[in-house]
This record gives C-alpha cells, sequence and structure tokens, in this order.
C-alpha cells in the first residue's frame, strides 16, 4: 500500500523517537513499495518534500517508481 502522511506529529503511527534522537524534523512522508509479482523486496520512503507537504501526483510517482525498481530487481534475482 502506497501511503502519504502530511503531518506526521498527528498520526498515531509515527515512531518519533529516532527522529528526535538525530535532532531531524520529521514533518511528512511518502512511502511505497517496492514490490513485483507477489514479491516484496522493501520500501521506498521519501521524507519532508521542499515546498510543501506530499501530494497525490508525488504518491503516484513514487508508486511507479517502486514498481519499476521491483521490476529490474526481480530480474536481477529471480
Amino acid at each position: 500500500v502506497c501511503l502519504g502522511v502530511t503531518d506526521v506529529n498527528k498520526d498515531p503511527r509515527f515512531f518519533g523517537r529516532v527522529s528526535r534522537s538525530i535532532g531531524f524534523d520529521t514533518r511528512d512522508i511518502l512511502c511505497a513499495p517496492v514490490m513485483s509479482d507477489g514479491s516484496l523486496f522493501g520500501a521506498i520512503e521519501l521524507i519532508n518534500r521542499q515546498g510543501g507537504a506530499f501530494n497525490k501526483n508525488d504518491l503516484s510517482m513514487l508508486s511507479f517508481l517502486g514498481f519499476q525498481l521491483a521490476a529490474q530487481l526481480q530480474r536481477l534475482f529471480h
């Protein structure tokens, strides 16, 4: 599932301890799986979009990139 969170501090799924421990201010996150044909290789995550929060176009693009990356990884490893 692709997911965008525009204010991580209001999202109960966000684990802010890591950001605080390294002194990084995480505001928004965009995440997409790297998955193809049932094989999950991992995820791609983008943090703190410059010029405002992530939008639907960003989510679509990241989803596409995740799919393309997974297809390449599947060719390499299977």
